[in-house]
C-alpha cells in the first residue's frame, strides 16, 4: 500500500535540505523517503503524484523555482497538516 505524504513533509524536505535540490533531486529524496508509489494530499487537494504535487505548490507560490533549482517558502505554509 503507497504511502499517503503531506505536501508539508516536501516542503519541510525543502527547507531542510543541505543543498539545493531541483526537481530531480527532490523526487529522489521523495521516493527514498517515502516510497516511489507514494500519493500526495494537500489541505485542499489529494491523490497526486510527486509531479502534481510540485506543480501545485509552484502554482500557489509555496515553491518557487529559479535556475533550475527549488525553493520553499515557510511563510506561504498553511498552519496545519
Amino acid at each position: 500500500m503507497p504511502a499517503i505524504v503531506h505536501g508539508h513533509a516536501i516542503l519541510e524536505m525543502l527547507l531542510a535540505a543541505q543543498q539545493p535540490m531541483t526537481r530531480e533531486t527532490l523526487a529522489q529524496a521523495a521516493d527514498e523517503e517515502f516510497g516511489p508509489d507514494a500519493r500526495y494530499h494537500t489541505c485542499s487537494a489529494e491523490e497526486m503524484q510527486m509531479d502534481d504535487l510540485l506543480r501545485f505548490l509552484l502554482d500557489r507560490r509555496k515553491v518557487t523555482e529559479h535556475n533550475g533549482y527549488l525553493t520553499a517558502h515557510r511563510e506561504e505554509m498553511c498552519d496545519h497538516g
